[in-house]
C-alpha cells in the first residue's frame, strides 16, 4: 500500500511496509493522522470547571480554559504556570461576576486601565496572557475595548453603542411617541454605571422634546418649551445610576427658545435589574413639524 496523505494539512500517512499487512504500519496509524489533522484544523480545548470557594484556583495542569459562576466572594489564583520559557494564554468565561466580590491577584495588569465591570446577572469572558511564568498577567475582557490615552500608560474606555435611528417627525400638538428603545434588564449592574442619549432636529413651530426613562421624565421633566420656531435643537442627557432603584440625571437643551441653552437635572426611580423602556416623545404648539433626525443611546464606563 502506497503513502497517502491528509486532506487538510498534508500529512504523510505510510502504507504498510509488507504487502502481506504484517509490517511496522498499519491502518490504526493511518486513523490517528485523521485525526490528527482534523484537530490541527479545528481544534477542540477541553475546558476545566474550578471549584468556587474563598479562593478560585485555575490549575493549568489542568487545562487552559476554565468556566466558573462566582456563587460567593472569591479571590482567583494560579496554579502549576509554565515557566518563564512559554509563553501561555487562557480563557475565563465567567457567570455573574460581579453579583459577589470577585478579587483578581496583584499579579494581573488590566490592558483596559482597570478591572472591568462584570455582570451581576450574565456571563463574561477574560483573556489573560503570560510570558515570565506568571509573575505579570496581561487581561482583557473579550466582549469590550478601550483606547490608549496617547503614549501614556493610561487608558480610556470606550462607549457602546445600544440604540441608533434617524429620520423621525411628528405634526401632533399633543405629546407622543417618536421612537423607544428597551434597554436589557441589569445594564446598569452597579452605582456610577451610565448612559448617554443624544439627539438633535429642527422644528417649522415651537416644539417640546422629551425624554421618559421608564415611568419618570428625565429630559424636559418640566415640560416646558424648549425648541424655538423654525430652530435646529441639539440635545443631550447623561443619567447614572446612583441605586438599585434610583437614577440621576443631568441634561441640556441647545438651541432653545430665543437661542437659550436649557439645563437641567432629573431623577427616577426604576428597578434596574428589569428592563427599562427609553421613549423619546416630542409635540408641537401649533401647526407645523417636529424632526428629530437623530437619535443615538450609549453605554458608558463599560
Amino acid at each position: 500500500m502506497a503513502d497517502t496523505t491528509t486532506s487538510t494539512y498534508g500529512l504523510v500517512k505510510p502504507g504498510n511496509l509488507d504487502p502481506a499487512g504484517s509490517g511496522l504500519w498499519g491502518p490504526k496509524l493511518n486513523t490517528d493522522f485523521d485525526i490528527i489533522d482534523g484537530e490541527f484544523a479545528r481544534p477542540r480545548i477541553q475546558f476545566q470547571s474550578p471549584t468556587v470557594g474563598g479562593t478560585t484556583t485555575l490549575d493549568l495542569a489542568q487545562g487552559r480554559a476554565f468556566v466558573f459562576t462566582v456563587s460567593q466572594a472569591t479571590t482567583i489564583a494560579f496554579a502549576n504556570v509554565p515557566s518563564s520559557s512559554f509563553f501561555v494564554r487562557i480563557v475565563c468565561i465567567i457567570t455573574n461576576g460581579a453579583a459577589f466580590a470577585l478579587t483578581w491577584p496583584a499579579s494581573v495588569t488590566w490592558l483596559t486601565g482597570g478591572v472591568p465591570l462584570f455582570q451581576v446577572a450574565g456571563v463574561d469572558a477574560v483573556e489573560l496572557l503570560t510570558k515570565d511564568g506568571g509573575t505579570t498577567w496581561y487581561a482583557r475582557p473579550l466582549h469590550g475595548g478601550y483606547a490608549r490615552a496617547g503614549a501614556a500608560a493610561a487608558t480610556a474606555h470606550v462607549s457602546q453603542v445600544l440604540f441608533q435611528t434617524n429620520s423621525l417627525s411628528t405634526a401632533s400638538t399633543s405629546e407622543v411617541s417618536l421612537t423607544t428603545f428597551s434597554l436589557p434588564a441589569a445594564t446598569l449592574n452597579i452605582n456610577g454605571r451610565q448612559i448617554r442619549i443624544t439627539l438633535g432636529g429642527a422644528a417649522t413651530n415651537t416644539a417640546i422634546i422629551r425624554i421618559k426613562f421608564g415611568a419618570s421624565y428625565v429630559l424636559d421633566a418640566a415640560g416646558g418649551t424648549d425648541i424655538a420656531s423654525g430652530g435646529g435643537y441639539f440635545a443631550q442627557l447623561v443619567l447614572a445610576r446612583t441605586g438599585a432603584a434610583t437614577q440621576q440625571g443631568s441634561s441640556f437643551v441647545l438651541g432653545g427658545v430665543a437661542g437659550a441653552i436649557l439645563i437641567e437635572s432629573a431623577t427616577a426611580a426604576e428597578t434596574l435589574a428589569n428592563a427599562i423602556t427609553i421613549d423619546v416623545r416630542g409635540n408641537l404648539t401649533g401647526a407645523g413639524t417636529l424632526t428629530v433626525q437623530n437619535v443615538l443611546i450609549e453605554l458608558l464606563a463599560v
